[in-house]
């Protein structure tokens, strides 16, 4: 297996493949009935450190480890999709990708990451929520982890100026409905690796490639 540490990088290379990452959240703002609750998720925000890229012939392309965190944030006022990260992938003969994995855990550092959010005084968080229960506020922040693997079905890159194309999308509804279609309440921390799952269940990719710069 070959193994490339790339995927985020500032070459501008004329014929060097690019990535481009953006993120929505559905039904954020919105009443959801569960349980004989009401529900409305504001914002849904989480980081993610490291990615990999899996391409032809084995190819690996992964996040360097001097790369800065990614947030995924997105709030009741956004109504369109949020460009993460447009940037090149510092290899040009890479053409062919078959799948993106994330990892989905507390930040390690605090190192250009301005949101204070994701950081406690004995531990750092991996996903926060924040909304209300009929009327009350919540805010969950939870160090819950998980690692996803998304086909990409094989997206090639078949002109020199196209784009890598993903767009991560989530919708809310679900996020806090337990298995019997109970409520799961964000402030009891025994519910948060059922949240979490949920998340890692209704989060989906999907990729394309276009031109896009």
């Amino acid at each position: 297996m070959m193994f490339i540490s790339s995927c985020v990088t500032s070459s501008f290379e004329s014929e060097e493949k690019r990535i481009s990452i953006s993120f929505e959240v559905t039904n954020l703002g919105t009443e959801i009935e569960i349980d004989d609750s009401v529900i409305i998720i504001e914002e849904l925000k989480f980081p993610l450190e490291r990615i990999n890229l899996y391409a032809a012939d084995d190819v690996i392309l992964q996040t360097r480890s001097e790369v800065s965190a990614l947030i995924f944030s997105y709030n009741q006022q956004m109504f369109e999709q949020r460009l993460i990260i447009e940037i090149g992938l510092g290899v040009s003969d890479v053409t062919e990708f078959l799948g993106y994995e994330i990892f989905l855990e507390p930040l390690s550092s605090r190192r250009n990451i301005l949101d204070g959010d994701f950081f406690g005084s004995s531990q750092n968080y991996s996903l926060i929520i924040k909304g209300s229960i009929d009327g009350q506020d919540f805010d969950m922040r939870t160090t819950e982890s998980f690692t996803k693997l998304f086909d990409l079905n094989n997206v090639e890159l078949s002109a020199s100026n196209e784009t890598l194309i993903l767009e991560k999308s989530l919708n809310a509804v679900g996020i806090f409905e337990g298995q019997d279609g109970e409520l799961l309440d964000p402030g009891d921390p025994a519910n948060y690796a059922a949240i979490v799952g949920n998340v890692e269940q209704l989060l989906t990719v999907r990729a394309s490639a276009g031109t896009v710069f």
